[in-house]
């Protein structure tokens, strides 16, 4: 408990990092039940001060729907300021996505899928 009332504490406080830890935490659960209402608040907090995992996070809730309506322009831009800052990994699987959700018919793939098959 300790954790949480000092990510809190340094989240109210403006602290980028601690706003994405303390969404993390409410996103996994860590703190008992996930509250993703609460995990989309901090990392929008701290995605806007340029944490690139915020970033990245706050664009796969846009990708799933998580506690947003699912919304691929708005996972794009996300993703696409996480990749600039230095989370390049994700450039490729998302740009696919992206291209396949946007301009096809077929379903939408998910990120983790597609990162399943290009690591296999």
């Amino acid at each position: 408990m300790m954790k949480k009332h000092f990510w809190r504490r340094e989240a109210r406080k403006g602290d980028a990092s601690a706003q994405m830890w303390l969404a993390a935490a409410y996103e996994e659960g860590w703190f008992g039940k996930a509250k993703f209402p609460e995990a989309l608040k901090w990392y929008r907090r701290s995605a806007e001060q340029g944490d690139a995992d915020a970033q990245n996070a706050l664009g796969q809730m846009y990708e799933n729907g998580e506690s947003v309506a699912q919304n691929y322009s708005l996972a794009a831009r996300w993703s696409a300021s996480s990749d600039q800052i230095g989370l390049v990994g994700f450039s490729f699987s998302f740009l696919f996505l992206f291209a396949f959700s946007n301009f096809s018919r077929r379903p939408c793939r998910t990120r983790a899928s597609i990162r399943r098959e290009i690591t296999s």
